[in-house]
């Protein structure tokens, strides 16, 4: 038995005689007939009546018949399943994400896909950095996003596994508690490294796989004399800043979009130096296979962030 089969007993009946069926098939009376009489063989029953005025189904050919509907159906389902996953517009897709995106662009990024694709499964992971890099590296996530200070570094470094796109320049400026005094105005007056040498700071841990805040503060107080903290408290991630800075346990530089997300208590200040930025990164493993799904996400962040 196969799906022919089918498709011609059904045809049958629908069309009520072997004559008319054969017509609408294109094929001749015989070659229809035989096809039904194998199909009823190997079921070992008559599925239709043969009666001069045309065909009925009998009790087996009933079950049949409304079996082989269903088997259509799902035929179609999983031809429509298929060519979805074929556009990227079906199957799943896993990001192992930043804070500083998730603050910043996650939400238009998964917008901007589920507009055209609203039944694609998405997983989404904010892990540290390097457990993103471990996470696209080893498979378990499609596509990472990371801050970082170095892109031109990163790149080298993974040039053999990962493809890699700046997608977003983050400004910093500084996290402090909103009852400390800084010596400014006011919370939209900016602030110098050197004048907050004297507060204790909250700097994320360097990581030893690619260059990130701790580098570019390193850099910057290098460059201006006298700016170097006197008090320095190493953080994880800058997940578990903004809560030390809201129970005054320190100041830190924070990507300025920081302030769309500061809890009570934390003022968010510019920065007077012309400090560097940080780079966002979208990174994929390039000797997995790139999966529809996954390179409508790769397409979708080139749209949204376009020539960074």
């Amino acid at each position: 038995m196969d799906y022919r089969q089918l498709r011609y007993f059904r045809a049958v009946v629908d069309n009520r005689s072997f004559s008319a069926a054969a017509k609408a098939l294109h094929m001749t009376q015989p070659s229809l007939s035989l096809a039904v009489r194998e199909l009823e063989k190997s079921f070992g029953a008559t599925l239709l009546k043969r009666e001069h005025h045309g065909v009925s189904l009998t009790p087996e050919g009933e079950i049949v018949y409304e079996t082989s509907k269903n088997v259509d159906e799902q035929l179609h389902q999983a031809k429509d399943a298929v060519a979805s996953l074929r556009d990227g517009t079906a199957g799943s897709v896993r990001l192992s994400v930043a804070p500083e995106y998730n603050w910043s662009g996650l939400a238009d990024l998964i917008n901007h896909v589920r507009r055209d694709a609203p039944t694609l499964e998405i997983t989404i992971y904010d892990p540290d950095p390097t457990q993103s890099i471990e996470n696209v590296y080893q498979g378990n996530a499609d596509i990472g996003i990371i801050p970082n200070s170095n892109p031109t570094a990163f790149k080298a470094r993974h040039a053999a596994t990962f493809d890699v796109r700046v997608i977003k320049v983050l400004p910093l400026a500084v996290a402090a508690p909103s009852s400390w005094d800084l010596g400014v105005g006011s919370h939209s007056d900016s602030v110098g490294l050197s004048e907050l040498s004297d507060y204790p700071w909250l700097i994320p841990v360097a990581n030893v796989w690619f260059e990130g805040l701790p580098e570019i503060l390193e850099r910057e107080w290098a460059a201006v004399p006298g700016s170097f903290p006197t008090s320095v408290i190493e953080v994880a991630t800058l997940q578990t800043v903004l809560p030390l800075v809201a129970s005054e346990a320190g100041i830190a530089v924070v990507p300025e979009i920081t302030e769309t997300i500061a809890p009570r208590g934390v003022s968010i200040y510019p920065l007077t130096n012309n400090i560097e930025p940080l780079m966002l990164l979208a990174f994929w493993n390039k000797k997995r296979t790139i999966t529809p799904a996954t390179q409508r996400f790769l397409d979708a962040l080139e749209e949204l962030h376009p020539g960074v």
